[in-house]
This record gives structure tokens, sequence and C-alpha cells, in this order.
């Protein structure tokens, strides 16, 4: 925690923003997201770690999760037999995300048929550079 002499008190947050302008003296921020690879669209608070341990019964085939442009949602990119509805119940033993999932701040994840290499071409094509694209369980990128 960090306080000016002012009293303002600031805390580490780990969010990643980018200065995207200025109002007057005043710095306007966009979000880019979280420090340690985490999403948090709506509150739903998902972490890599979650996500891996979530997919698990599917390994060792290909599965990210990212969110959708619209950011109201997520999309599974992945080569496994995943339905909908048991990605659903396994992000939903996360209490924030099924909180956000049971007000309708998000949608159910979109499950997309894709091999990594079709993810891979995907994401290049999108304007990210190989050294950029994740292949881990989460993303927080939108694909497109």
């Amino acid at each position: 925690m960090l306080s000016t002499s002012a009293g303002l008190w600031r805390y580490r947050l780990g969010d990643k923003v980018r200065v995207t302008g200025q109002v007057k003296k005043t710095p306007t921020l966009q979000f880019i997201g979280r420090a340690d690879g985490g999403c948090d669209l709506r509150g739903e608070k998902l972490h890599p770690d979650f996500v891996a341990e979530s997919l698990k019964p599917w390994l060792p085939s290909f599965a990210i999760l990212a969110p959708l442009a619209s950011r109201d949602g997520y999309a599974l990119y992945t080569e496994a037999d995943i339905s909908t509805e048991q990605i659903e119940t396994r992000l939903s033993l996360n209490p924030h995300y099924a909180n956000c999932r049971r007000l309708g701040q998000l949608q159910a994840v979109k499950v997309i048929a894709m091999t990594k290499a079709e993810y891979l071409d995907r994401c290049l094509q999108a304007g990210l550079t190989v050294s950029t694209v994740k292949t881990s369980s989460l993303t927080p990128r939108p694909l497109s």
C-alpha cells in the first residue's frame, strides 16, 4: 500500500493499464489485463491455474480460454470434445464466475473447435507476434 502526503491511498492491484490520453491534466487509462495473467471482465476473477485445473479432464488436448471481443464472455478454443455445459460446470466452481453467470453479466462460454496450429495462425492474422501469443490455459486477449 502506498500513500501521498495528501493522504491519497493507492493499492497494488496487479492491473496493467495503458495511458491513452489526457483530460485536462488527468491521464486517461485503458485496462490491459492482470499482471498475473488472470482475467476479470465482470468480477469473475479467473486465474490461469484455476482454468488449467478446470481443463484437466481433457488434457493433453489443446485448449485455451480467451475473452470474446465483446468482453461479455469467453470462447474456449480447443481440439477436445468439450461441451459448453461441461466447461460451464467446471468454471462455475469459482464462486465469482458462478455469480457473474447467475446475474447475467457474462454469457455462457462459446466452445470453438480449433487446433493449436489454427489458433496460432489466427493470432498471427490478428496482428500478434509469435512471442506475444499465449498458449497457457487462459489468455486475457480476445482472439478477434
